[in-house]
């Protein structure tokens, strides 16, 4: 008998429990929206203007002062992820009643010119066009063509957004079709000829010695091009 009751009052609670959560669900439907908001995840470069994010949020609506019933939060997440710009978003009501947005951006880490244009390459090797809002201080890439040579090229992308040095100073990358870099860097526009795209710290290593050496000695502008192709050493040449 009363492991009956234990079971009827466990059936009890979860009626309740069930109407509670109906009748609050149905309230929480009936409320307004008071505003909406908009947040970035990664705002050091907004290659998307807040004010783009808001009216895909309110594009469907005369006003804010709408039920929050009438939302599609569904809708809204993929109307915001059709934007070139950005990488991942998240739409949510508050208990306060704000409609948020919070958005991740794109992330460029290369400029391509090729025969489709200019074009930027983004951290995860996938082609993203020009923002008309922020330009990104990337370096500029050439014989970026295909599949092929984006994966090669990716690990030096990579390793450059990785080395505070390396980030400032490479200005462009040209790619030939054996997978083969050369580098032009800030530093007297030196020439960097880089070879094959493997033993990245080794080669960034030489790079940054040589170029404090020949800085210390005051004779880096005597030379316009340094190879890094050999191991153990760099080759230079002057002007």
């Amino acid at each position: 008998m009363r492991n009956k009751w234990q079971i009827l009052r466990i059936f009890l609670l979860l009626i309740l429990t069930v109407v509670l959560y109906s009748f609050s669900n149905k309230r929480n439907q009936q409320r307004n929206v008071k505003d909406a908001l908009v947040v970035f995840t990664n705002p050091e470069q907004l290659y998307i203007s807040m004010g783009a994010i808001y009216s895909m949020l309110t594009q469907d609506l005369d006003t804010i002062d709408f039920k929050v019933q009438e939302i599609s939060i569904k809708r809204m997440e993929e109307e915001i992820l059709k934007h070139p710009m950005v990488a991942d978003a998240e739409v949510f009501m508050t208990l306060d009643g704000i409609l948020s947005a919070e958005v991740t951006q794109r992330t460029p880490i290369g400029r391509c010119v090729n025969k489709d244009g200019v074009q930027y390459l983004d951290q995860v090797g996938v082609f993203m066009p020009l923002s008309s809002n922020y330009s990104a201080r990337v370096p500029l890439l050439y014989g970026i063509e295909d599949s092929i040579s984006v994966k090669n090229i990716m690990p030096l992308l990579w390793a450059i957004q990785e080395d505070e040095f390396m980030k400032q100073s490479v200005v462009s990358i040209i790619q030939n079709d054996r997978g083969c870099v050369n580098l032009q860097i800030r530093q007297n526009n030196l020439e960097i000829l880089f070879g094959e795209v493997k033993e990245l710290d080794n080669k960034f290593r030489k790079l940054k010695g040589f170029i404090k050496y020949t800085r210390d000695e005051k004779t880096l502008e005597n030379y316009k091009t340094i190879n890094l192709e050999y191991e153990g050493q760099v080759v230079a040449t002057k002007k």
